[in-house]
């Protein structure tokens, strides 16, 4: 691969033509995992089928094209972009995993991940004393992405901002190192 400097030279136009080549060879839908200029093709458009429709290429996937291995790197890689398991909408196969394995969380625990429902199980106090942990490390409080429950919190208690005040911490409050220090102390 090219460096990042090399790959940054690249006029939309060269990144286009070189994705419909490789497009061509392969006689199928160019899956982002195939082609190497792919991170740039995604920062320059925003997504990976962006990318797609403004080069002209196919989006659709034939389910014979897409190995169970493939799949299932394809579901963790997007689980590493987002930090946590991806939801099925999230996900463009997330039917074809469904149809191969039965159910998303079927799928979610053959590719390693947890679904997201299972963590649903999660209390409330749990949901904060997590978060307080978080910051005490942070120093801050987490940003809703830095958090793992982040979603769930936010499904909870309606936004992030109020999670954190049920929590006793603003996202914003400089007295919230004053309070981790004093709920730190008093446990």
């Amino acid at each position: 691969m090219e460096n990042d400097s090399s790959q940054e030279a690249l006029s939309n136009i060269e990144l286009i033509h070189l994705a419909r080549k490789k497009g061509r060879k392969m006689r199928r839908p160019l899956m982002e995992s195939e082609f190497e200029y792919a991170d740039l093709a995604v920062s320059r458009y925003g997504s990976w089928k962006s990318f797609l429709q403004a080069a002209g290429l196919k989006l659709d996937y034939p389910e014979d094209t897409v190995s169970d291995e493939h799949l299932i790197m394809l579901v963790q890689k997007k689980a590493a972009e987002l930090g946590r398991s991806p939801t099925t909408k999230e996900f463009g196969y997330s039917s074809l995993a469904m149809k191969r394995y039965g159910s998303w969380r079927h799928f979610l625990q053959v590719a390693g991940l947890r679904d997201r429902k299972a963590i649903s199980k999660i209390s409330d106090e749990e949901l904060i004393d997590l978060v307080i942990k978080q910051s005490a490390e942070l120093g801050k409080a987490p940003t809703k992405k830095q958090f793992e429950h982040g979603d769930l919190a936010v499904e909870r208690f309606g936004r992030w901002t109020y999670f954190l005040e049920s929590a006793g911490m603003s996202p914003h409050d400089e007295t919230f190192r004053r309070y981790l220090k004093r709920t730190l102390y008093l446990r």
